[in-house]
């Protein structure tokens, strides 16, 4: 795993401001769209592996929306371990941990994350997805690699107004405010 990949080189800033990914977000988060730095801004690099991943969520709880989006830099199939979600789960209760979700009491008794559907991604796709969905890695059994960049978007919030986003950062639109204290 490589952290804080936004700020190694510009290539990265310039993939996640493409506006081949920004249009898409905009129907789902609207017009005023921040990139987040301290949630995701990483890229992994899946190795040749007989186990997977934990299933985990990228939020604990319900809090403000993120989208995680998941850049493919290699193809992701079946046999070198693509993507995994479990439908729905963005909807359950929070969870107290990031990570091993399905070694929580409720969750292994539900059994939900034997649900899990794989999704398969050429080189160059985007998968988005609710950062509540319970997702992993899949075991990679070739010999080869999977490579992905993970970077997650939210709404502008239209209640901080432009008080300082030392963690993320515009990447589209503008920081509205909507408070009705009367102030920005």
């Amino acid at each position: 795993r490589l952290s804080r990949l936004l700020d190694r080189d510009p290539i990265f800033r310039a993939a996640a401001t493409d506006q081949r990914v920004l249009e898409p977000l905009q129907s789902l988060l609207g017009a005023n769209i921040e990139l987040v730095h301290n949630r995701h801004n990483h890229a992994t690099l899946n190795l040749s592996s007989t186990r997977s991943d934990s299933f985990h969520r990228d939020s604990t709880q319900w809090s403000r929306g993120l989208v995680t989006v998941i850049f493919y830099l290699e193809a992701a199939d079946l046999d070198n371990g693509c993507t995994q979600v479990v439908p729905g789960t963005h909807l359950l209760p929070g969870v107290d941990v990031l990570h091993r979700v399905e070694e929580e009491g409720w969750v292994a008794a539900a059994g939900v994350t034997g649900q899990a559907v794989p999704v398969p991604m050429p080189a160059g796709g985007l998968l988005a997805i609710d950062s509540l969905i319970f997702h992993r890695i899949g075991p990679n059994q070739t010999d080869g690699t999977r490579m992905s960049m993970t970077l997650g978007y939210r709404s502008v919030d239209d209640l901080t107004g432009a008080q300082a986003h030392a963690k993320s950062e515009l990447v589209c639109g503008e920081r509205v405010y909507r408070g009705n204290d009367g102030g920005p």
